[in-house]
């Protein structure tokens, strides 16, 4: 059976089934390729870093014992600035 294009349905299929092929085979090795340059990129950069010491212990700790005041120090919090309402407004309460 021939197509419009003259070609045989046959050989369509061998060339699809062929451009797959090659296609894997070219997926796979840019994933081989790009599993090359991350390994070998990440042991260069490996070695330049510096190992951070980590801090000195201490011992003993600051303790300041204060004793809490009997009473709040403010019962009642007033402003400590006042304004008059202007004209046309109304009285606050």
């Amino acid at each position: 059976m021939r197509t419009a294009g003259g070609e045989s349905q046959v050989n369509s299929a061998k060339n699809r089934r062929k451009l797959k092929v090659a296609s894997a085979g070219v997926g796979a090795a840019a994933g081989l390729a790009m599993a090359v340059a991350g390994v070998g990129l990440s042991g260069g950069l490996a070695g330049a870093q510096n190992e951070v010491e980590p801090p000195a212990l201490t011992t003993g700790e600051t303790v300041t014992e204060t004793v809490p005041p009997t009473s709040p120090e403010t019962s009642v919090a007033t402003p400590s600035v006042s304004a008059t309402t202007p004209s046309g407004f109304a009285e606050p309460h």
